[in-house]
């Protein structure tokens, strides 16, 4: 004979066990919406180029949703665009230098996060000219390592790929008294060649065309690899490029500067 009653239980139990599933995934569908609703807000903040208020509203995302990767980044890359901004020498290297700590942080949070290992390398090198000369040597060998780690999570990670063409123009710009301290502190000057800007600096562009500083650098190596047609066709494709940020209309400026000089 069918036990009626113990159907009737066990229909019971499953009725109370899918309502909280069904609850459970609602709430879990509120909080992204609610997640990715402030995230768009911020980035919109951003996007204008109040980057305080911008930092300020992530800085809250991260008290509502903390150790979010995503958000963390964010709050790095801000603390950097404040910092570029800021004129005095004193408080630019102090917001570099928190920059450079949420940065740490944050890669000890996510080691094997791309991105985490990108933000580590940008936070340095824009200290490089506002710290001692042997922390800024040491910054030239870990700038190189954060961005080839990304690479290597993350092949086509454009701001790595950027961040590292970036670095390999800077060592083969060097004056000779940075030359000097680098073989000093370093022993010897690490690898890097015009070529290797220009590899990385070709990539970037054909996996995101919209990165405008991309193609200033690019037509810098251009011209310093004594191309200068190459130069100016990347100049002149850029800025038929239709502009995103307040700082795109800053790279076309300086297109337009360094076209006169070709």
């Amino acid at each position: 004979m069918v036990n009626y009653v113990w159907l009737s239980k066990n229909n019971i139990k499953m009725k109370i066990f899918l309502h909280i599933v069904f609850l459970f995934c609602v709430q879990c569908g509120l909080y992204a919406q609610v997640f990715e609703s402030q995230m768009y807000s911020a980035a919109q903040l951003e996007q204008k180029g109040a980057y305080e208020h911008a930092l300020n509203a992530y800085s809250s995302i991260n008290t509502n949703f903390p150790n979010n990767e995503r958000v963390l980044c964010k709050m790095v890359s801000l603390q950097v665009e404040i910092g570029e901004l800021e004129r005095d020498k004193f408080k630019k290297k102090l917001v570099l230098l928190d920059a450079r700590k949420l940065a740490e942080n944050t890669l000890k949070t996510f080691p094997n996060s791309a991105d985490a290992h990108y933000m580590m390398g940008l936070s340095m090198a824009k200290l490089t000219d506002l710290v001692s000369v042997k922390e800024k040597m040491a910054y030239v060998k870990d700038i190189k390592l954060h961005a080839e780690k990304a690479i290597s999570l993350q092949p086509n990670h454009v701001l790595s790929l950027y961040l590292l063409g970036k670095w390999h123009l800077e060592i083969c710009t060097l004056n000779p008294i940075e030359k000097s301290a680098i073989n000093l502190f370093l022993g010897g000057l690490p690898s890097a060649t015009l070529f290797n800007a220009i590899a990385n600096f070709e990539k970037v562009k054909k996996i995101d065309s919209s990165l405008l500083a991309n193609y200033i650098d690019l037509a810098k190596s251009y011209q310093l690899n004594n191309q200068p047609v190459e130069a100016k066709n990347v100049l002149k494709t850029m800025y038929s490029i239709h502009s995103i940020s307040k700082k795109d209309s800053l790279y076309k400026r300086q297109a337009i500067k360094l076209l006169e000089t070709l």
